[in-house]
């Protein structure tokens, strides 16, 4: 069964369309919390199914290459987990595999020690036209393996360059 991708608006709501007759419901989604996929019988007869999407804002894929330094609180300098050889100096040790305007997701080089809560420093190239380098820092949010994804900093939420990056 193929699940159409639906996202929750502000008020909470989110708006379903049936694929054969495009009847289309708004329902609240307070009664749906905990569920994110699962099957709607519309009055036309067709069965179809939905995908709930929580994010508060675009995720856009990508494959980028980049560095991430776990950063300590105790005021010592930034520690730069693995450096690879490159032949332009730069160390490379992760991939950013999704970007959206309040974080990131991306995949280590290595498993470190880096787990939830912890604070990383993050550089990577962006793949438009100007090639712009972002440099950001972000909590850990969540981790699994050398997976993670990770939110930035209030300060960093509403750049202009990543704004524009989405278009």
């Amino acid at each position: 069964m193929k699940f159409q991708k639906v996202f929750l608006r502000k008020d909470v709501t989110a708006v379903i369309q049936c694929s054969s007759c495009r009847k289309t419901k708004v329902v609240s989604a307070i009664k749906l919390i905990g569920k994110h996929r699962f099957k709607v019988k519309c009055s036309c007869g067709s069965v179809f199914g939905v995908e709930l999407d929580f994010r508060q804002t675009y995720r856009k894929k990508a494959d980028l290459d980049g560095y991430v330094v776990k950063l300590f609180s105790e005021k010592r300098q930034p520690q730069l987990l693995y450096e690879s050889k490159t032949t332009d100096s730069k160390p490379l040790n992760c991939k950013i595999t999704n970007i959206s305007r309040n974080g990131i997701t991306l995949t280590t080089v290595d498993k470190y020690g880096i787990g939830n809560g912890d604070d990383i420093k993050v550089k990577f190239t962006l793949d438009n036209s100007a090639s712009t380098e972002i440099e950001k820092k972000a909590r850990v949010k969540w981790v699994k393996d050398n997976y993670m994804g990770c939110e930035f900093f209030d300060t960093f939420k509403h750049d202009v360059t990543l704004a524009f990056y989405f278009l």
